[in-house]
């Protein structure tokens, strides 16, 4: 009984992975896209982000969209895409913020 649990929990990760693939690949693109934003995107998402958190008015908007898109990207490598056994992480709460803004 023992070894068809664990067959059964490898081929429902297997299931899962595209999903986690095509979910893991949007972030990157969206952290990425921040990198390299012009003016009105920078100005857009910083005053999203300010609305919500009036200490990031502080910050420059193009510094501020080049910091959202650097932590998007290094936490997608922190794991928040990961399996749901894994999603417990202290990092997938910040990172599902930083994913919102």
């Amino acid at each position: 009984m023992t070894g068809s649990k664990i067959v059964l929990e490898k081929r429902t990760r297997l299931r899962h992975l595209p999903g986690r693939v095509a979910t893991g690949a949007f972030i990157l693109n969206e952290g990425v896209a921040k990198f390299d934003a012009d003016d009105e995107t920078a100005k857009k998402i910083h005053s999203r982000a300010s609305d919500v958190y009036p200490a990031v008015g502080e910050y420059d908007p193009q510094t501020f969209t080049r910091a959202l898109g650097t932590a998007e990207v290094a936490l997608l490598d922190g794991g928040s895409w990961f399996p749901p056994s894994e999603a417990l992480r202290p990092t997938t709460g910040p990172s599902e913020t930083g994913h919102a803004l």
